[in-house]
């Protein structure tokens, strides 16, 4: 079973003018994103606008990033659909392809209960053979998936090997790693708690930002790995200033930056907010002024 460490980009679906899905962008993207040495893919998860995609879609733009990858990084395929037969296809897709894992946020559209989560995600996970992580987000979610219940559920479920950890409450990370022994594969959805989130027992790191300085990430991990605590705040600070500049229209701005970088990504779909002219280009030179540009993909 592949672990999953390290830097970990979600990655953005890029859309041409006419809001279709740009698969020769996403070969150039992911192109970049190796150059960068990032360790490993995330696929139509949020980042990726998965609501906004038809499940052909899904499997198409998951067919293609694979081979763009060219086995040289590990994928990760997000399963979660609103009905559960969506979610077992798309597992079931996941493995045919040769994906590293799967993941799954909770199911949308409805008021489910605890127990109606957790049968979805029992369906997902008996759906294939590959390692499950579950999405913790209790920001959008609320307590769907609950901490406590989640390491109940992780004594039962085989293959469910991990959660991206992007609750701001990094106790729980700890918690969840102490009640389960060390067995999960926790990954940390929030880059601006990245160092916080390493140093309490994360492997790594799955987060929108990293389609925009994943360098700069991975440079914040350099440095605690070679000991250098004082650099990795400062990492971390620059990686707080980059997120919260960006953070008012995520989507938009992280496709409007690419495309200044020399990568046309797109536009998001509707009704996503797109930027307004000159928006991006005022967030470049902020960027730019203040030394942190080059760290852009």
């Amino acid at each position: 079973m592949t672990e999953f460490k390290g830097i970990i980009a979600p990655l953005i679906t890029p859309f041409d003018s006419e809001e279709r899905v740009d698969l020769d962008a996403i070969d150039r993207i992911v192109g970049r994103l190796r150059e960068s040495g990032i360790d490993g893919l995330f696929v139509c998860g949020g980042t990726g606008e998965w609501w906004a995609l038809t499940e052909e879609e899904r499997i198409v733009i998951a067919e293609r990033v694979m081979d763009s990858a060219e086995g040289q990084v590990p994928l990760m395929v997000h399963v979660g659909a609103t009905t559960s037969g969506s979610a077992v296809r798309l597992a079931r897709h996941a493995e045919q392809i040769g994906a590293a894992a799967i993941s799954a946020l909770p199911p949308t559209g409805f008021a489910f209960s605890a127990d109606d989560v957790w049968r979805h995600f029992r369906l997902i996970a008996d759906a294939c053979r590959l390692p499950l992580y579950l999405y913790h987000f209790p920001q959008i979610y609320g307590d769907a998936i609950g901490i406590d219940r989640f390491i109940e559920e992780a004594a039962t479920i085989p293959n469910l090997a991990g959660v991206k950890f992007s609750s701001y409450q990094i106790d729980d990370l700890v918690h969840l790693q102490n009640q389960t022994d060390g067995r999960l594969n926790i990954l940390s959805g929030c880059a601006e708690q990245l160092l916080s989130g390493m140093i309490c027992g994360a492997a790594g790191s799955i987060c929108t930002w990293y389609n925009l300085f994943p360098r700069l990430a991975a440079h914040l991990l350099e440095q605690l790995g070679d000991g250098d605590l004082d650099g990795a705040r400062q990492s971390q600070k620059i990686i707080v200033f980059l997120a919260k500049s960006c953070q008012a229209k995520h989507l938009a701005i992280c496709k409007a930056l690419l495309t200044l970088r020399g990568i046309d990504a797109g536009v998001p779909r509707h009704p996503i907010p797109r930027v307004e002219s000159g928006e991006a280009e005022e967030i470049a030179n902020e960027f730019k002024t203040r030394g942190y540009w080059d760290w852009f993909l």
